[in-house]
C-alpha cells in the first residue's frame, strides 16, 4: 500500500506487539463506521459551505487525504488555499491520491453504505448529505481519530468552491 498508510510491519517475529498495535490501528482507521463518520462530516461542511449537498463520487478523495498522516499534515491552514496550488506545492500528494483512493474504494463504499444504514448520511439525487456536525463528532473521539475527523470537515469545506470535475482533474483522478 502507499506510504503514508498503516502497513504491516517488516518485522520477522509474527507475535510481536507492534505487528498486532499496527493491524488494530488499520482497522480502526478502515472501520465502516469511522469512514462514514469522516464521509459525514465532509458533507456536512461542504453543504454549508456550497449549499450542495456532497456529489457521490466525491465522498472518495476525503478518505486519501485525511487517513495517510503524511498528506494530512501538509493540508492547508486555511481553505483559502486553492487546491491547484496546494498540489503543485506537494506534488507527491498528488501523485499518491489516486493510488489511495483505488485502494481505500472497498472501504469508502462500505463506509457509505454503513452511513446510509445507520443515518451518519443521506442520499438525494446522487449526493451524499452528512448528518454529523464536525466539532461535536471530533469530542467523541480521542487524539489522532479527532484530528482525523476535523480533517475531513476541513477538507469537505476546502473543496467545495471547485466543481467536482476540476477537483478530479487536478487530483488526476476520474470520477
Amino acid at each position: 500500500m502507499a506510504s503514508g498508510f498503516p502497513a504491516p510491519s517488516g518485522e520477522s517475529a509474527r507475535g510481536s506487539g507492534l505487528v498486532r498495535r499496527r493491524a488494530r490501528d488499520e482497522r480502526a482507521l478502515y472501520n465502516p463506521a469511522f469512514i462514514a463518520t469522516l464521509v459525514s462530516v465532509a458533507a456536512y461542511d461542504y453543504e454549508r459551505k456550497r449549499g450542495a449537498f456532497l456529489p457521490w463520487a466525491l465522498a472518495f478523495v476525503i478518505p486519501p487525504l485525511v487517513l495517510a498522516s503524511d498528506v494530512r499534515t501538509e493540508l492547508p491552514g486555511s481553505i483559502r488555499a486553492y487546491l491547484a496550488n496546494w498540489l503543485a506545492a506537494h506534488p507527491a500528494a498528488r501523485a499518491d491520491t489516486p493510488v489511495r483512493a483505488r485502494a481505500l474504494a472497498p472501504y469508502t463504499q462500505d463506509g457509505i453504505r454503513f452511513g446510509l444504514q445507520h443515518g451518519l448520511l443521506g442520499l438525494a439525487d446522487a449526493r451524499l448529505r452528512g448528518m454529523l456536525k464536525p466539532t461535536a463528532t471530533a469530542r467523541q473521539f480521542e487524539g489522532e481519530a479527532g484530528e482525523i475527523v476535523m480533517q475531513a470537515a476541513f477538507v469537505g469545506r476546502w473543496i467545495a468552491p471547485e466543481e467536482p470535475i476540476q477537483i478530479f482533474a487536478l487530483l488526476g483522478m476520474r470520477p
